[in-house]
């Protein structure tokens, strides 16, 4: 049982579908086996967000939403390695186990261990009751529990208000240039849309 059991945080947490986010203090538990805790610094926004709080994506509400995000590892979690306290990273929702099929083909999007994410038991209470969250960033919370695996360190000079944008708008954008449509010098290519993915496709 570490130093920051029960840990309280702040969380911007999705009621119910329609209904507002509301700002409210949360519990957080302490990480397990092969879990970190991060103080969160940043976090994206994303339309996947909005459509999870209309129901029109698989979430169960009450939650705490956000999938892109960049803090400071607090406490890792027994058998951790890779990343330490004090760390600057970037958090993903996307899972690379890098022992799987999918991942050993070269289609980490398709991690295996990411069919087990809503299985997972979160680790925030709210009021009470264990409280949802869209997946194992949960960006919106001052503090989360992540898998090693869905973090990356960040280098010396990048702030994490930019580095929050990577696991989603950055990684969308730039896999949709490279990955989907293999996009080669000298090609035209139309653009719906100027918000994060789009400008990502644009750079």
């Amino acid at each position: 049982k570490g130093r920051y059991m029960g840990l309280r945080t702040k969380a911007a947490i999705a009621q119910g579908h329609g209904e507002r986010l509301i700002v409210d203090e949360i519990e957080v538990r302490s990480p397990l086996a092969g879990e970190v805790l991060v103080e969160m610094k940043a976090s994206g926004l994303c339309h996947t967000d909005l459509s999870a709080m209309e129901g029109k994506f698989p979430v169960r509400l009450p939650a705490v939403l956000g999938h892109e995000g960049a803090g400071i590892v607090v406490e890792c979690g027994p058998g951790v390695s890779g990343v330490a306290p004090g760390d600057a990273v970037i958090l993903n929702n996307t899972a690379h186990c890098g022992q799987c099929l999918p991942c050993l083909s070269g289609k980490t999007g398709y991690c295996d261990s990411m069919a087990m994410d809503a299985r997972a038991p979160s680790p925030f209470t709210w009021r009470g009751e264990s409280l949802g969250r869209m997946g194992p960033a949960a960006s919106f919370a001052g503090h989360t529990i992540i898998p090693p695996d869905r973090l990356t360190r960040l280098g010396p000079g990048i702030g994490f208000d930019t580095a929050s944008l990577v696991p989603c708008g950055v990684m969308t954008g730039v896999g949709a240039v490279n990955n989907v449509a293999k996009v080669e010098a000298g090609s035209k290519v139309l653009v719906f849309g100027m918000g994060s993915i789009g400008l990502n496709v644009l750079q």
